[in-house]
């Protein structure tokens, strides 16, 4: 499956299962395959690409003790995107950056097996590391979540 094809299925299960309201409703969220987009720089961005790391293979347990190989051939991002208003010190931006984390990882982890085939699962590696970019205008808080697509055979 193309990488574009992957970003868009997994960006629009995302969007489907949003479950944060307020500032924070899908509505109010710019969701895409690909990266940050310019034309959403005053409003919040929820995005996934491929990060271009290498495959990952290893091995797993199966029910009656099997093993099964699995391959990680994709690792992916999703970018939480979280531009601060001018005069604004950041701190709800942060808190808000911190909730849209944490939803996608929710969403992740709960819909692995709601992702269309060939896919298999859709699992976050970790929680996601702190890529803020604070020397810009509009500054720019942002988290980036890697996960891996897992094809099994």
């Amino acid at each position: 499956m193309a990488s574009d094809s992957v970003s868009k299925v997994v960006i629009d299960v995302i969007e489907s299962n949003w479950s944060l309201g307020g500032a924070l409703a899908p509505s109010l969220i710019h969701f895409a395959p690909g990266w940050f987009n310019s034309d959403y720089t005053n409003q919040p961005q929820l995005t996934v690409s491929p990060s271009g790391s290498d495959p990952i293979e290893y091995f797993g347990p199966t029910v009656g003790h099997n093993f099964m190989h699995y391959i990680a051939r994709d690792v992916y991002v999703a970018n939480v995107w979280l531009p601060i208003p001018s005069g604004s010190e950041g701190a709800n931006e942060e808190q808000y950056r911190n909730q849209m984390r944490e939803e996608v990882i929710r969403i992740l982890v709960t819909q692995t097996s709601n992702f269309s085939a060939p896919l298999g699962r859709v699992l976050p590696i970790n929680r996601g590391r702190n890529l803020s970019e604070m020397n810009r205008t509009p500054r720019l808080l942002r988290f980036q979540i890697p996960f891996w697509v897992n094809y099994i055979y």
